[in-house]
């Protein structure tokens, strides 16, 4: 730990995973100041090969294809993690839930879902229920299991408070 010369300790350094968390704080911020809903982007990478699966999520700003591209190589790099090498993105998402569900003879199925509202299912249980369901009709047994499911959340500006 680095020492100031009045003794006392320097102040901890943030790692680059705080680092972002704050910038999607600020960017957030600055956006429910402008009036504006912040959209949120989700991408889940998944290894037939191995079941690895990674997930990574981000606000939406700015350069939305900076964005979005930032997204799917964190959700590559978190399923290569498991050492999988044949990770690819199977499904991306904005505002809503993903899911990957796999079973029996190598099948699996992925779904999205956003509530009635048109905002997720912050809960996640109709993505992981519509995932499992689309496997299931690819298998025809109850083998499949939720893998990974995410949710990408809008961030809602109320105009009409104070």
């Amino acid at each position: 730990m680095q020492m100031l010369s009045s003794g006392s300790r320097a102040p901890p350094r943030l790692g680059p995973r705080a680092l972002t968390g704050l910038a999607c704080l600020l960017l957030g911020a600055v956006a429910l100041m402008e009036g504006a809903d912040v959209q949120s982007y989700g991408a889940i990478a998944f290894s037939p090969a191995s079941w690895s699966t990674g997930a990574a999520r981000a606000l939406l700003s700015g350069n939305a294809d900076v964005t979005k591209r930032s997204v799917v190589n964190q959700a590559l790099r978190n399923c290569r993690k498991e050492g999988a090498t044949d990770c690819a993105i199977v499904i991306d998402y904005i505002n809503a839930c993903g899911a990957v569900a796999a079973g029996s003879r190598n099948q699996w199925a992925t779904a999205v879902y956003r509530s009635n509202d048109g905002h997720p299912d912050s809960s996640g249980i109709g993505v992981k229920s519509r995932a499992q369901n689309a496997c299931r009709a690819k298998t025809h047994d109850n083998s499949c299991m939720v893998l990974v499911s995410d949710c990408a959340m809008t961030i809602l500006f109320d105009s009409t408070r104070p």
